[in-house]
């Protein structure tokens, strides 16, 4: 109990410290405070933003909350229509402080039920030209062709989640989907399973960590799926993300990336395609002074 009222108090603080700031903004900027109004009104988004502050395991607390949950994802913006849990895999910090390109590689819930207007989202804005679906055949609506349209490149590869992984079948099959991810032709590329949480996370998480990117920000990318995903009741890293992590923590290697490099080039992808993927996937490093 004590450590429930911890983790309530510390984000109440957060949202306060922030209703604080805007409330000096508006004090020092009169045309903020009419821009703004009311000043002391806080957005689920502005919410979402406070809860990254946290502690993983407060922010475990928070999204076992059905009651925080729901507060937290009241109004998250769907980009697209008929499709929930859309999201560009770009924009985090990656190796030697490069950003992951963003409008490359796309992570989501399924295609099932997506909209003629998703649809020109998709692939008309965004230009998509790859479905890599990880469910099994028996979970598809759309036998052998992708629901976005003609055109559409359709890659079935079931995948096992998380530490399924490790396993021999498990290698095998994470091995063709990760290649087909990886390769620059079939980019730009969305990857999905049924909500985009699970066999999603797990694809994710390799290729976040193939890049560089910090495990806490590749935590909290999978931690959003409780934000997008309007089914799902609960979200709890204990057991489903903390073994896919402690799995590569097991794997030789300085730092996750090293491990996780480590495996994948245990699957058959050789270290020049790697370095082709960063340097393909990473924007160039800003030179100082410009």
């Amino acid at each position: 109990m004590k450590f429930q009222k911890s983790w309530k108090l510390k984000f109440a603080v957060i949202v306060s410290l922030f209703l604080i700031a805007l409330s000096a903004r508006a004090v020092s900027d009169p045309d903020f405070g009419a821009r703004n109004v009311p000043v002391r009104s806080v957005s689920p988004a502005e919410l979402r933003a406070a809860f990254s502050c946290l502690t993983r395991a407060e922010r475990g607390k928070i999204l076992e909350d059905a009651g925080m949950r729901k507060v937290l994802a009241d109004g998250t913006p769907y980009e697209v229509d008929g499709v929930f849990n859309f999201r560009d895999l770009g924009g985090k910090v990656g190796l030697d402080g490069r950003p992951v390109r963003n409008g490359i590689l796309y992570r989501s819930a399924r295609f099932d039920q997506v909209t003629d207007s998703g649809r020109r989202r998709i692939v008309g804005e965004l230009g998509v030209r790859t479905d890599l679906d990880l469910r099994g055949k028996s979970e598809l609506v759309v036998k052998d062709a992708s629901p976005l349209g003609e055109g559409i490149r359709f890659e079935l590869q079931p995948i096992p989640l998380y530490e399924g992984i490790f396993s021999e079948n498990g290698r095998a099959a994470f091995a063709r989907a990760l290649k087909i991810a990886m390769d620059e032709r079939n980019w730009p590329l969305a990857f999905h399973c049924k909500t985009g949480k699970d066999r999603t996370g797990t694809l994710a998480f390799v290729l976040l960590a193939l890049l560089g990117v910090d495990e806490e920000k590749i935590c909290l990318d999978w931690e959003l799926t409780a934000f997008h995903v309007p089914e799902l009741s609960r979200l709890s890293h204990a057991p489903r993300y903390d073994r896919l992590l402690a799995g590569f923590m097991e794997l030789s290697g300085a730092t996750l990336c090293e491990k996780v490099e480590g495996y994948v080039r245990s699957l058959g992808i050789s270290k020049r395609k790697i370095s082709e993927f960063r340097e393909r996937m990473l924007e160039r490093k800003q030179q100082e002074g410009k």
